[in-house]
């Protein structure tokens, strides 16, 4: 997946385990779907490589080392990797080494794929593709792109399509064994055209392969018994089709595997009670809820909750003696279609003494604006809490922005700011809060506690609070902003957001530039260069001296670095000037 989320820490694509109702971290598109809670996490992170072929790798030509893994051609790191899969409670995670990979900037892997012989065949589209490609400006047509395969060396498989088998009188168990991927399709075709249900292969991938096919025959009475598995996988498989069915008739036996199975496998059957409907599972659903294991079983057992929609059952449970219940009961509520929770329901659990209840009491708060008035009063004192995890401050913050509409909590939020007791940190997100709010200009009753808050003894919060001033561009505060700007004892970071919450409105004072002009030289951050470049390009310039490097600088080589700022600032400053080197 592509975005899982936007460019940051050197990630922005992915790859994940995509399980039933599952919200992942996609930006912007997450709004519209019922949500179990925090969003789902991916399987695998990437920087900007541009996934664009996955391949499950089912033959063993490369070595049983290989078989169940993963490949993933990836267009703009010119590059196929390898994902070594491994369970990870009921979800899986990955170890991953490149397999394939060039050195030629036109080389664009996009797809990957297994031949019957169990060799790779890997597309590459060349350098001619340019559309929905940030990366791909400039098309070449001449380059075509190519398809290589990959085979291991000395690597034969016999008659790798089943060829040579007589496929009128073989065992179909035994074809299904096979290690020949085309041998096990076929016999599950096979299987479908003679309505063959009661094959009994001897491996796991071989039962597991018959599973789908009884599916495809609609044999249901055979597929619950594979909820007896010896193979956990199996009862998975059989766990899928009979949930995909609707089947009533084995939601006792779906019930029993909610607990005292791998976690795989309680998540499955999980989720396949939900998609069968039936709420005589909603009461073992919420047992099961008490001890979910991973993030992944909750969320199966919470989604189902959902579409189950007992909304009586999630009231009666949201004073449950287990933390863990009452939370699922209170997502599950909240999410169902025409939820009738209550203000007076939400409440109590804002202050539980579960954490992880009390985060998901603020996060239901949060979706609930027309709530302001009743729970205003209750999230600051939230936030007076001597023990506060960063999750839960995040929470918070997320809760007091959506409300901020509220004449109440831009009251409280305005009494907050700059409130002696809470600490820099619990300050920065007020300010991060503050800076979100959907309210227009700058609330009078926020006036003095940002301004106490520009003196703070803590840089970063200082920077945060001319953030917000900037953001919501108040021209009341200059005189404090110049002050810190001219004052040399403040830290270079704080100089420079001064300086850039002004721009725009007056002009650079000599003092000013001359400051500006100093972070632009190589041995400076690279955080407060760019910055300082950026202000530079927005400020108003009206003297033609100012482009000229100081003259100490003039008199030696500059390093590029040096170079290439000052023409980004002539650049950016106004069309109007030419800088000649």
């Amino acid at each position: 997946m592509t975005y899982f989320t936007d460019p940051r820490d050197g990630m922005r694509d992915s790859i994940l385990h995509y399980v039933e109702g599952g919200v992942y971290p996609k930006p912007y598109m997450v709004t519209e779907f019922p949500r179990t809670g925090e969003l789902m996490p991916v399987m695998t992170k990437f920087a900007r490589i541009a996934p664009s072929g996955l391949l499950r790798y089912r033959g063993s030509s490369f070595g049983q080392e290989f078989q169940g893994n993963l490949f993933t051609a990836q267009f703009n790191s010119h590059r196929v990797q390898w994902h070594v899969v491994t369970r990870d409670g009921a979800t899986f995670k990955t170890v991953d080494t490149d397999f394939f990979t060039a050195k030629d900037p036109d080389m664009h892997p996009t797809d990957v794929m297994e031949d019957a012989d169990g060799s790779m065949l890997v597309v590459d589209t060349g350098a001619w593709f340019i559309h929905g490609c940030p990366l791909s400006k400039v098309g070449k047509p001449d380059v075509k792109g190519s398809l290589y395969r990959v085979r291991r060396k000395g690597a034969l498989v016999a008659d790798p399509l089943g060829a040579k088998i007589d496929w009128k009188s073989a065992d179909l168990g035994t074809l299904l064994d096979d290690a020949r991927p085309a041998v096990v399709d076929r016999a599950v075709e096979l299987m479908m055209e003679r309505k063959a249900a009661q094959v009994k292969p001897k491996t796991m991938r071989g039962a597991a392969a018959a599973v789908f096919a009884v599916s495809r025959i609609g044999n249901l009475e055979v597929l619950r018994e594979s909820l007896s598995s010896a193979w956990p996988e199996v009862r998975q498989a059989g766990a899928r089709q009979l949930g995909m069915a609707h089947d009533i008739a084995a939601v006792p036996s779906l019930i029993r595997l909610l607990n005292g199975q791998p976690a795989h496998v309680r998540r499955q059957a999980a989720a396949d009670l939900g998609q069968i409907g039936d709420r005589r599972a909603v009461a073992p659903l919420l047992d099961a809820a008490a001890d979910p294991e991973d993030r992944f079983v909750e969320h199966s057992i919470i989604y189902s909750l959902i579409q189950l929609h007992d909304a009586a059952a999630m009231a009666g449970k949201l004073g449950d003696a287990q933390p863990k219940v009452r939370k699922a009961a209170l997502i599950a509520l909240d999410q169902m279609g025409k939820s009738s929770m209550t203000v007076d329901q939400l409440l109590p659990l804002l202050s539980d003494n579960d954490a992880k209840l009390r985060r998901s009491a603020i996060w239901v708060a949060s979706r609930h604006p027309a709530w302001s008035g009743r729970l205003s009063a209750a999230l600051i004192s939230r936030l007076r809490a001597p023990q506060l995890s960063n999750s839960e401050a995040e929470s918070l913050g997320d809760a007091i922005a959506a409300f901020c509409d509220d004449a109440g909590m831009r009251r409280s939020l305005g009494a907050a700011l700059g409130d002696g007791s809470f600490d820099a940190a619990r300050q920065g997100m007020l300010l991060d809060a503050a800076e979100r709010c959907s309210t227009n200009g700058f609330p009078q009753e926020w006036k003095s506690g940002v301004g106490r808050l520009l003196a703070h003894p803590d840089a970063a919060v200082r920077v945060a609070a001319i953030g917000l001033l900037r953001a919501r561009g108040v021209p009341d505060m200059d005189a404090e902003l110049n002050l810190l700007a001219l004052d040399k004892a403040q830290s270079d970071d704080v100089r420079v957001a001064a300086l850039s919450a002004l721009s725009g409105r007056q002009p650079l004072r000599d003092g000013h530039f001359a400051f500006l002009i100093g972070k632009l030289l190589p041995s400076v951050e690279a955080a407060v260069k760019l910055a300082a470049g950026q202000v530079l390009g927005r400020s108003h310039c009206t003297i033609f001296k100012w482009l000229l490097p100081p003259r100490p600088i003039l008199r030696k080589r500059m390093h590029w670095s040096y170079r290439m700022s000052w023409m980004c600032f002539a650049m950016a400053a106004g069309k109007r000037l030419v800088l000649i080197w």
